[in-house]
């Protein structure tokens, strides 16, 4: 039956790339099988976490604040665990899917994020972080008033959710309109330099073993290196072939070239990211936020470059894009995301 309802809503999406209609199908899909998921790698972890602040409080358990506070008014209303799972993955999808409206091809975008959002629902408080910085780049798409008071109240309540949203922070650089794209780059490459080389220098002093025991860490199947090669690789081709194609920008409006200049200088922050992959295992969860990121600007470009040819490197730098998403973790995360989001459903799975 899942499957069945998948394939029709494919269908739908290749049919009406650009309906918000049909984008809203997919998200309401979406919802049916995460919020009425009843098992998955972490659902007894959040399970207890939702128990524990609710009977005894929020000091109970060692997670973020904002997660608490949510945590504890949703228990505090007579909810239990399932009905926190409904309520909580309605608010999430549904801030997805506010800055999916903002893509040219709403649907399009829907139904190419499902193959993300069955990689991230499981990391509850990671989604929500990561989420609320998908709104603040709705935010920067639509350049309203008060555009730093509400940037930083977003980025301040992801932190509340994931202490990766600390870096999020990073992303405020991209309101000094004055930065260029060219002195922005070489800003980045400094910090990433720096953090490298001083969290190397830092962990050889403490101890030779441990460092030792990291670079036999980097060999395995379970290392960073893959997902750190493959976000330079990504990033790379969408900034070479932006910088390729400037003749064609200037025939855009200043709205869209505004917009092309905005995702490239977001792609260069957070090339910060790879040395973190490296030294704190929680930011390697960045890799995920990146698809969707990049999956929204090759979708714009795919809409404003009108070239057969342009639009033919684009698709096949969605399809390497999507080769790397299926490789990186497709077999990793199988066992505790996919087979629990189609065979533990209240809703589409046999009692």
């Amino acid at each position: 039956m899942i499957f069945a309802v998948f394939i029709f809503l494919l269908l739908l999406c290749i049919i009406f790339p650009k309906s918000r209609i049909v984008a809203g199908c997919v998200f309401l899909f979406m919802w049916q099988l995460w919020g009425w998921n009843s098992w998955n790698g972490d659902y007894f972890q959040y399970e207890y976490i939702y128990n524990s602040i609710g009977k005894f409080g929020l000091d109970t358990v060692n997670v973020e604040i904002g997660y608490k506070i949510f945590n504890n008014w949703i228990y505090s209303l007579g909810f239990d665990f399932q009905d926190f799972m409904i309520l909580y993955s309605f608010v999430i999808l549904g801030l997805v899917m506010y800055f999916t409206s903002m893509s040219p091809y709403p649907a399009l975008f829907a139904i190419l994020y499902f193959v993300i959002f069955i990689m991230d629902y499981v990391f509850m408080r990671n989604y929500m972080a990561n989420v609320l910085f998908f709104v603040f780049l709705a935010v920067l798409y639509k350049n309203p008033k008060y555009l730093i008071i509400k940037s930083l109240t977003l980025l301040l309540l992801a932190l509340t959710f994931h202490n990766t949203g600390v870096f999020y922070f990073a992303f405020l650089l991209v309101l000094r309109k004055k930065l260029s794209v060219k002195t922005l780059f070489f800003i980045i490459l400094g910090i990433v330099l720096v953090l490298a080389t001083s969290m190397t220098l830092f962990i050889s002093l403490i101890d030779s073993e441990l460092l030792a025991g990291k670079i036999k860490y980097y060999a395995t199947g379970d290392s960073p290196i893959g997902p750190a090669v493959s976000h330079v690789i990504i990033v790379f081709a969408l900034l070479l072939f932006i910088h390729f194609t400037q003749k064609q920008q200037t025939q855009l409006s200043l709205e869209n070239n505004r917009i092309i200049t905005l995702f490239q200088k977001i792609n260069i922050i957070t090339l910060i990211y790879i040395p973190l992959y490296f030294f704190i295992p929680d930011f390697g969860r960045f890799f995920r936020v990146l698809f969707p990121l990049e999956l929204f600007l090759i979708l714009y470009l795919f809409y404003n470059y009108k070239k057969v040819n342009l639009r033919v490197i684009l698709g096949l730098i969605l399809i390497g894009m999507y080769s790397i998403i299926v490789y990186q973790f497709a077999f990793s995360t199988l066992k505790l995301t996919y087979y629990p989001l189609i065979e533990s459903n209240l809703i589409y799975s046999s009692p």
